[in-house]
């Protein structure tokens, strides 16, 4: 499990990349930081999806069906993590400087994200479970 929260760790760091950068490039385009927080996490979420998938659970190779079913709940989850996000951003840019409200909810919405992943999007299917 350890490794696979390394992959996890070393994935969402890319992501997290991938975030900030459009955040900020968001930001100095005048967005505000709710709408900015929004677009810049729903492009790292199509990455993450694919790399988690991939390198963490190990699950290219899934079927079809599988994979309809992790999109699915990874849709899910990315929605309801999104709101998570774009409340905390909010809540916390009312009392924090921008810059510490994004860390503050990157850091919540990190730990939220291995455990719905691991337990929820890509949980292994056993065979006797119905699909």
């Amino acid at each position: 499990m350890m490794r696979a929260f390394i992959r996890y760790f070393l994935v969402a760091l890319t992501g997290v990349a991938i975030d900030w950068v459009l955040f900020a490039m968001l930001i100095a385009a005048g967005l505000p930081p709710a709408m900015a927080q929004g677009i810049s996490r729903g492009i790292a979420a199509v990455y993450a999806f694919w790399g988690m998938r991939r390198s963490v659970f190990g699950l290219e190779n899934a079927g079809t069906a599988e994979l309809k079913q992790q999109m699915l709940r990874f849709a899910l989850a990315v929605a309801v993590m999104w709101m998570v996000s774009l409340g905390l951003v909010w809540v916390l840019s009312q009392i924090l400087p921008i810059w510490l409200s994004k860390i503050g909810t990157d850091g919540v919405t990190f730990l939220l994200n291995w455990f719905v992943m691991k337990i929820y999007v890509f949980r292994q299917i056993r065979m006797d479970e119905p699909r």
